[in-house]
């Protein structure tokens, strides 16, 4: 499937050959036309960038509260690069007392807006919480905003410690990993350079295969070759319903008795809008 990028490559394509057919007889407005549209395809084309997400789970080695905490904070220490956005969020959850009063002494909130070493060092002070206190606790732990070592600079990053212990499964935890970043496409070459840089610098290993991409409502790459058709045949539909609904209306036979010239009017309009979206809704099925 063409992308929109790809298809307004082919009609810059093709407006440089009528571009270059105008050009031999004059510079007329359609050829100075044609050089602006030029110009815009190229400044789209070059600009136009996707956003891919990445991610790649982390093993553990013991499925316990203070080994899972250890590993997040140790590929954090490790692997992450810090930048003033960079944060943790302690996510820490109570169903009991004892719970709520670890949790209210402990003050999780401290890590919001402290530096990120400071923020890794409130982490770790989970792990000297007592084993009855651990026990009284669900830990759902984040970091984003930084960045993994060997990726690029205009990335970012995520790191998730996601405790299933309320789903009673044969796992509890789950560490996972996100990488963020811009690119031209999927095909782009320097992505699996960027991967390999990152799998030897932080030892986690992003695949291109366990990727998603993310489109903005504006985004160049959302749109494809079907999607242009399809608006373009929606738009054609509209044109010719309206030049339909104004066109002059004849009801000859259609009424036993003679209504109102205003009504009579009225009412063709509406028995040709109900047949064409009778049409219209048959082409769609």
């Amino acid at each position: 499937m063409l992308t929109a990028v790809a298809a307004l490559r082919e009609l810059g394509s093709l407006l440089l050959v009528i571009l270059n057919a105008e050009r031999g007889r004059s510079l007329s407005p359609f050829a100075q036309a044609c050089d602006k549209i030029k110009a815009q395809v190229s400044r789209f084309t070059e600009a136009a960038q996707m956003q891919i997400q990445s991610f790649a789970t982390i093993p553990l080695e013991q499925d316990e509260p203070v080994p899972a905490i250890r590993r997040f904070v140790r590929l954090l220490r490790e692997g992450a690069v810090s930048t003033d956005r960079a944060e943790i969020d302690l996510n820490l959850i109570a169903t009991s007392a004892r719970g709520r009063t670890t949790v209210q002494a402990f003050r999780p909130e401290r890590t919001k807006g402290a530096p990120f070493e400071r923020a890794l060092e409130i982490t770790e002070e989970l792990m000297n919480l007592g084993v009855a206190q651990i026990k009284s606790l669900h830990f759902l732990l984040s970091a984003e905003g930084f960045r993994w070592k060997g990726a690029s600079e205009g990335s970012s990053a995520k790191l998730l410690l996601l405790d299933g212990k309320s789903f009673q499964r044969k796992h509890r935890f789950d560490l996972s990993a996100v990488l963020i970043f811009e690119a031209t496409g999927a095909e782009d070459p320097s992505i699996e350079k960027m991967l390999a840089e990152i799998a030897r610098a932080s030892r986690i290993q992003f695949k291109l295969q366990t990727s998603s991409t993310q489109l903005k409502p504006n985004e160049p790459g959302r749109a494809t070759a079907e999607i242009f058709v399809t608006v373009l045949s929606w738009m054609e539909l509209i044109e010719e319903i309206g030049a339909k609904v104004r066109a002059p209306v004849s009801l000859a036979g259609r009424f036993s008795r003679s209504p109102t010239t205003s009504t009579a009017a009225m009412h063709g309009k509406m028995f040709e809008l109900r047949l064409y979206r009778r049409l219209f809704r048959s082409n769609l099925a």
